[in-house]
């Protein structure tokens, strides 16, 4: 009896990019840097406006509450 085999495979190659872009690829990097960089500056600031908003919050309720105090002893 003959043993048999049968090997499958598949081989993606890319192009180099042409010669003209190349030199733009490295500014693709500093772009990616540069929206990194603002999308943490945007989370942080996102979470500080949230923060003044609870505070905000938590001061009118405590507000409210002193209000509803005072006229209770009324």
């Amino acid at each position: 009896m003959e043993a048999r085999s049968v090997v499958c495979f598949s081989v993606r190659g890319y192009q180099q990019a042409p010669e003209s872009l190349q030199g733009n690829l490295m500014g693709a990097n500093l772009d990616q840097d540069a929206i990194r960089e603002l999308s943490t500056r945007k989370q942080n600031l996102m979470l500080e406006l949230n923060n003044y908003a609870e505070n905000q919050r938590a001061s009118q309720a405590v507000a409210s509450g002193e209000r509803r105090e005072k006229a209770s002893f009324l």
